[in-house]
């Protein structure tokens, strides 16, 4: 994800800084670049916390069924 992250912010960066120099297509093509970037970083994230609360609940459980025992 830190990858991800990264090459979002170095188009931003790009588009901040070449902006008034591009045509009008150019830029827009890069405009949807990072929105498509920055919404797969989201995804990825989101799939992250999931498995993360997925491992959690698994190691309560099972945590759960040793003290039952």
């Amino acid at each position: 994800m830190q990858t991800q992250n990264d090459e979002l912010e170095n188009l931003k960066k790009q588009l901040q800084a070449q902006s008034d120099k591009l045509s009008d297509e150019e830029r827009n093509s890069r405009v949807r670049s990072a929105t498509e970037k920055q919404k797969s970083l989201q995804r990825s994230a989101e799939d992250f916390q999931n498995e993360v609360q997925t491992a959690e609940q698994e190691i309560l459980n099972r945590l759960a069924r040793r003290c039952w025992m």
